[in-house]
């Protein structure tokens, strides 16, 4: 997964990563117009409270991943909309643990906290993992909203 753009497969070789990051950040380019602009000043900011979470602890990696309305199943079809999914990963697995979903309507302006949702089939957090989660869920949404 590369933060900022959308998921690409892990079985590419170096040149086939590049070129389909490539690809991708001219898809956003593309999609979003004028409006990147602030598409990126929000995922920069958001990018700043996921590395302050990955430092401050061992057991969790924080990933974050922008998409256009025509990749997301969360997007209406008459609004421009950036989706930002923060990805909770066990750091020694890498298994998907939790998601946060943010929604940022550029054509109204309007920024929504759509989930925070536990991922994982087979691990069950205890009160405090689920407190360090949604610790960092308040926090993004908190930047999210004043970005």
């Amino acid at each position: 997964m590369v933060s900022g753009v959308a998921e690409v497969d892990e079985d590419l070789t170096p040149r086939e990563m590049n070129e389909a990051i490539a690809n991708l950040k001219q898809h956003l380019r593309e999609y979003f117009g004028d409006d990147l602009r602030r598409v990126n000043e929000v995922r920069f900011k958001l990018t700043r409270v996921l590395k302050e979470f990955n430092r401050g602890q061992g057991r969790w990696l924080a990933r974050l991943e922008v998409q256009p309305c025509d990749i997301s199943f969360l997007c209406k079809e008459d609004s421009k909309t950036a989706s930002y999914e923060v990805w909770v990963l066990d750091r020694k697995t890498e298994d998907v643990i939790a998601k946060i979903y943010l929604d940022y309507d550029l054509t109204r302006d309007v920024r929504r906290l759509l989930g925070v949702h536990e991922s994982s089939d087979y691990y069950v957090l205890t009160f405090n993992e689920a407190l360090d989660i949604l610790n960092l869920a308040v926090k993004l949404i908190h930047v999210f909203t004043q970005a």
